[in-house]
C-alpha cells in the first residue's frame, strides 16, 4: 500500500500548536539557524515557532526523514514531556513505513492537487485540510490538539507564491529537457523556438527558457496548473522531478492551512 507523509506536516502543525517560547528564546533559535537560513531578511520575518519551523522545513533543515533538529529545539529549548512523546511517536511511525512512502497524493489524509482549492470561485478562504480545530489520528499516537490559523492572502497570491516556489526549484535541473516538458504544457512550437533564440548564448540558458516557458503557461492557466505540470514532467520522464514538485506543494498547502 503506498504511504504518504502527511504525519510529518501533522507533526509539525502539533508542534507549533502545543509549543510556546519566549521572544528571547526565539532570538536564540534564530542565532542558531542563522548560518543555515542564510538571509537577513528571512530571518527578519520569522516572529514565532511556526515561521520558524516552516523556514526550516522550506530550507531542508528538517525533513520527513530527519527530524533531528526537531529533536534539538526540543531537547535544548522546549523541554515538554508532550512535544518529546509527540516526536518519538512519529520516529516509531517513520521507522515502520519508511520504505513504504511513496506517492505522495496516494495518502488518504492528503487532498489531490486539483481538490485542495475547493471553494476557489467563491471569496472566502481555503478550508484548512483537518478543520480550524481538530483531533487527527494520523497511524501514530497523539493526543494533541491543533489550532490551525488560515492564512490571510488572496489566493491568487498563495498561487503565485506557489509557483514562484516550484518553479525556482525544478527549473535549475531541468536541463535539456525544458522543450519536451514545455511541449506537453501544450506551448506552441514557434512560442519555444523564440525562446530558445532569446537565451542560448546565455549563463544558465536552459534554466531561463524553462523559466520563461513556464510563466507564459501560468498565466495563461492561473489555477488548474499544478495537476497539468505534473503530468507534464511525468510524460516528458522527468519523474524526479515531478516528485519534486509534489512534495514541495504538499510542503505549501500543509503549512499554510
Amino acid at each position: 500500500m503506498a504511504v504518504g507523509i502527511q504525519p510529518y506536516y501533522t507533526l509539525l502543525q502539533e508542534f507549533i500548536g502545543i509549543t510556546s517560547i519566549s521572544s528571547e528564546t526565539l532570538e536564540k533559535l534564530k542565532e542558531d539557524y542563522r548560518d543555515k537560513i542564510d538571509s537577513t531578511r528571512t530571518l527578519d520575518n520569522i516572529c514565532d515557532m511556526k515561521s520558524l519551523i516552516k523556514i526550516l522545513d522550506r530550507r531542508d533543515v528538517i525533513r520527513y526523514d530527519n527530524i533531528d533538529e526537531l529533536k534539538k529545539i526540543e531537547q535544548n529549548y522546549i523541554k515538554d514531556e508532550s512535544v518529546k512523546e509527540l516526536i518519538s511517536s512519529y520516529e516509531n511511525w517513520l521507522e515502520e513505513n519508511i520504505h513504504n512512502i511513496s506517492n505522495l497524493y496516494t495518502h488518504a489524509l492528503v487532498p489531490r492537487v486539483d481538490d485542495i482549492y475547493s471553494a476557489e470561485n467563491q471569496n472566502e478562504s481555503r478550508i484548512p485540510l483537518h478543520g480550524a480545530l481538530s483531533e487527527i489520528n494520523v497511524g501514530f499516537t497523539t493526543t494533541a490538539t491543533i489550532n490551525i490559523n488560515q492564512t490571510t492572502n488572496s489566493f491568487e497570491d498563495r498561487q503565485r507564491e506557489l509557483q514562484e516556489l516550484v518553479l525556482k526549484e525544478i527549473s535549475k535541473r531541468v536541463g535539456r529537457h525544458w522543450k519536451d516538458i514545455s511541449r506537453k504544457l501544450d506551448l506552441q512550437e514557434s512560442v519555444l523556438e523564440e525562446i530558445e533564440k532569446k537565451h542560448s548564448d546565455e549563463v544558465m540558458g536552459f534554466q531561463k527558457m524553462f523559466n520563461q516557458a513556464v510563466q507564459i503557461y501560468f498565466e495563461d492557466n492561473p489555477r488548474n496548473w499544478k495537476l497539468q505540470l505534473l503530468q507534464a514532467l511525468e510524460l516528458a520522464r522527468r519523474r524526479d522531478l515531478k516528485e519534486k514538485a509534489q512534495e514541495i506543494i504538499l510542503r505549501y498547502d500543509a503549512l499554510h492551512n
